[in-house]
């Protein structure tokens, strides 16, 4: 199993994260070092103090799970740096909302954690050639990133689960030969392989380079709102 250097920090449901204080702040420590993540350190150390004053805690680890996620399995050896600043700047660059854990009702608490032992997890992928984004408009792969949202969310609402975590969309470049390699865009895996190195848009690609976008995402059953 991949990652460890955290004890699966991101994982943790709100009871089990209460006893990992010693991990959590060094994700907090981590998370500054880097010197590109100001929110996602500052929001951790928000969580840290929360942890402390044993306030609730769910609604914060949820929205930080990606970013310990993307830290832990850098530092597991198991992502690149620049997976790890790829997921961060998403982070970063997302509007500041960070729920007032005060606001959250009692009742969607206490749903979250009923809910949370029953976690799963879901990785889609889309792949094609670089040639097609060659020749493509440059929104082209953001397209794509949509295409993988949109069918994320609803594959999960149609078995009765919502979205609680995502990492991603993510993308990689397998070079390939001329025509060596159709099977990786009919099927593409799930999980990155080996042969696989980080892209982004906006980046060359010979025609034949494999180019997949991935999105996994954490779920759990449909949380109820009460009136």
């Amino acid at each position: 199993m991949s990652g460890g250097s955290y004890n699966y920090l991101h994982c943790k449901d709100p009871s089990e994260i209460r006893g990992a204080l010693d991990d959590l702040q060094r994700m907090a420590e981590r998370l500054t070092g880097l010197g590109y993540a100001p929110r996602a350190a500052a929001a951790t150390e928000r969580l840290l103090a929360v942890l402390r004053d044993d306030d609730p805690v769910s609604d914060a680890i949820a929205d930080l799970a990606d970013v310990w996620h993307a830290v832990e399995w850098t530092d597991s050896c198991d992502w690149s740096e620049d997976q790890l600043r790829a997921e961060v700047e998403r982070y970063e660059a997302r509007p500041q909302e960070l729920a007032n854990l005060d606001a959250v009702p009692t009742h969607l608490l206490e749903q979250l954690s009923a809910a949370w032992p029953n976690r799963k997890r879901v990785n889609l992928a889309h792949a094609l050639y670089g040639a097609q984004v060659q020749g493509a408009p440059t929104e082209f792969p953001a397209i794509v990133e949509q295409g993988l949202a949109e069918q994320i969310t609803h594959e999960l609402r149609v078995q009765g689960r919502m979205l609680v975590t995502t990492t991603g969309p993510v993308w990689t470049r397998h070079r390939a030969e001329a025509g060596t390699h159709a099977e990786l865009v009919t099927n593409p895996p799930a999980e990155p392989q080996p042969a696989e190195g980080p892209w982004q848009p906006g980046e060359s690609a010979s025609v034949y380079d494999v180019l997949t976008c991935r999105i996994t995402g954490t779920s759990i059953p449909t949380l109820t709102q009460e009136s």
